[in-house]
């Protein structure tokens, strides 16, 4: 059963041991962080599903980790010591997999081999690694690995609500996390160039969220879209599909972009459990 749901960004320099004194800037959003792994907790978590934009992504699947341990570091960020290592939740992993056979809805395991192909050196990218610095706090849970899609919007809503129904008849605890950032390009000098467009896709998304609004989620404008240079679009669209028809509560704990890309950190409480 789904137990709560979120949004979290996952920009390595929230991590003290990557941003150092650059976290003076970003107190928003760590504190939040901190907020949502103490509400995380009261839920009595069993398990993690994540769903990443960072991983191996494809154009016609929705992709699923399928190795029994998965782990990781930020190494690549100049800190090797920031590492996980967790269990694999199979049997959720194979509940999502039948739910998705039966609706016809395409997934690709993806494994060592995948990997191998693609030129990645290992499991867990930074956009699950940093949300789950913070949610763990340093306990451990087991995950389920979930990556975004290259599919329509309204495919990837569809997922989310094929995801329900695996949740569901799941018997333990579950936390749903979209990681993703907003847009990137907020600011003169930000990552991805500067666009007026930027903060108007993000207070879009930051509404939404507060209203759960899915309609109006998945009816913000393409253009807008591919202008504000975002990565957390389609991940937050899965989220929402997962919690489609059931009734929700919102509460959007932080907003910031201090250095040009959007932070949200949300979360999403069922009237029920799920």
């Amino acid at each position: 059963m789904i137990t709560m749901g979120a949004l979290t960004p996952h920009p390595p320099i929230i991590v003290p041991e990557v941003g150092g004194r650059e976290t003076r800037n970003v107190t928003s959003t760590i504190e939040a962080m901190k907020r949502l792994s103490e509400i995380m907790w009261s839920k009595n978590p069993d398990t993690v599903v994540l769903i990443t934009p960072h991983n191996l992504v494809f154009r016609d699947a929705v992709g699923i980790l399928i190795d029994d341990v998965l782990s990781g570091s930020l190494a690549s960020f100049g800190a090797p010591e920031v590492r996980l290592s967790l269990q694999n939740n199979m049997s959720l992993v194979k509940t999502i997999q039948e739910e998705c056979l039966m609706s016809n809805f395409p997934t690709a395991e993806i494994g060592e081999k995948f990997r191998y192909r693609y030129g990645m050196t290992q499991i867990l990218d930074h956009a699950s690694i940093v949300p789950l610095y913070y949610l763990l706090n340093g306990k451990e849970l087991p995950l389920v690995i979930l990556t975004m899609a290259f599919m329509p919007y309204e495919r990837l809503f569809e997922f989310g609500k094929i995801l329900q129904k695996a949740l569901q008849r799941y018997e333990g605890n579950v936390v749903l996390v979209a990681s993703g950032d907003l847009s990137h390009r907020l600011t003169p000098g930000a990552p991805a160039g500067y666009n007026p467009m930027g903060k108007v896709f993000d207070k879009k998304v930051v509404d939404v969220i507060r209203s759960f609004d899915s309609k109006g989620l998945l009816s913000i404008d393409k253009e807008l879209i591919e202008e504000a240079g975002e990565c957390g679009y389609r991940p937050l669209v899965m989220l929402f599909g997962a919690f489609d028809g059931i009734k929700v509560k919102t509460e959007v704990l932080s907003y910031e972009g201090p250095f040009g890309v959007g932070y949200c950190v949300a979360a999403i409480h069922p009237e029920r459990e799920v």
